[in-house]
């Protein structure tokens, strides 16, 4: 019952810490909303096609060009738009959940090693108030989507060099043992790389040192 209790506080704790990131954030995207970047309305097309059962095309009886460059994003695009839900309003959905995701993971990577909200509660008012986050938010691509799952990666591959510098292999990670955590990476960084082609680039800058391991 004790522990039950003591779960509930850590939970109302961090829902008062994100509060105002979110707010700020909520604020900010509301005065660009309509604000839609003219390279999204590629997606938008592709996603739209798809969705309809013609396929990848850019003209529905045209030949396959592959002119996108976010395939898990326009899939996503394509499965709402196939739902009867509208295409731009989903990207941006998606861009706004996205950022809220950001504000959580950078309030719980604080709170998990500093022990501490404070830190997080600064940082995560910091990036909702930068303009720059409200316009991706809501411009219809995958930036802020790709950089939830940049930061995913970033923090499970730091938790996991902790655990091998530890020299502790029985330890666990978010109470699950290193075998399935190692599982998850995998699954992350596939969908990383099915975001944007370009994605496995970034994976050696999360790497502890200058260079990944051989």
């Amino acid at each position: 019952m004790h522990q039950h209790q003591t779960k509930i506080g850590i939970l109302f704790k961090f829902i008062l810490a994100s509060i105002p990131a979110l707010i700020l954030l909520y604020l900010n995207t509301i005065e660009v909303w309509h604000y839609t970047i003219d390279d999204a309305y590629i997606s938008f097309r592709y996603a739209k096609h798809l969705g309809e059962g013609y396929g990848l095309l850019w003209n529905k009886l045209g030949t396959p060009v592959e002119g996108y460059t976010n395939f898990m994003l326009v899939l996503i695009l394509a499965l709402l738009h196939n739902c009867g839900l509208d295409i731009i309003i989903s990207a941006k959905v998606i861009g706004i959940s996205s950022s809220v995701s950001i504000i959580c993971l950078l309030i719980a990577i604080n709170r998990k090693q500093y022990d501490s909200y404070v830190g997080g509660i600064i940082i995560s008012i910091l990036f909702s108030i930068a303009p720059v986050i409200a316009l991706h938010s809501v411009s219809g691509l995958e930036t802020m989507f790709f950089s939830f799952i940049l930061l995913s990666i970033a923090f499970i591959l730091h938790k996991f060099f902790l655990e091998i510098t530890s020299n502790d292999s029985s330890s666990d990670i978010f109470g699950l043992h290193q075998f399935y955590i190692n599982r998850i990476l995998i699954c992350i960084l596939g969908l990383l790389l099915c975001l944007i082609p370009d994605g496995q680039f970034k994976i050696p800058q999360l790497w502890p040192g200058q260079n990944p391991p051989a």
